[in-house]
């Protein structure tokens, strides 16, 4: 499989995966393990769940499969984006709602008007 950008060294590979030295060894050297390990060291997320199959995690960022990448701090920021655009759509609500009654049209001046 492809998927697999970076291989780790085997000692690494062996103890994160609790497999022995020369099964990882022949993993890195075949470039070739079992499904669920190549989808963890590729970092997919779908590994986890079906509905994240495509996001991947690299360093501090995720990637959709579109290739949007999120920083850590912009994906801890969603909340208040969340508030943030909760009271934006207040407000245009209440922008739409005047408390002033409605004016007068020309024609309805007209007929108020006392021509003498």
């Amino acid at each position: 499989m492809d998927s697999v950008i970076f291989w780790p060294a085997a000692k690494d590979l062996a103890e994160r995966f609790g497999v022995h030295i020369t099964t990882a060894r022949r993993w890195v050297r075949e470039r070739n393990a079992p499904a669920a390990v190549i989808l963890l060291l590729s970092g997919d997320l779908g590994v986890f769940a079906a509905e994240w199959e495509g996001w991947v995690v690299r360093g501090t960022s995720l990637y959709s499969p579109e290739g949007l990448e999120v920083a850590l701090g912009d994906i801890r920021a969603v909340p208040f984006m969340k508030m943030q655009i909760a009271g934006y759509q207040l407000d245009a609500r209440l922008a739409k709602v005047p408390d002033i009654e409605e004016q007068p049209t020309p024609e309805e001046w007209a007929s108020d008007f006392n021509y003498g």
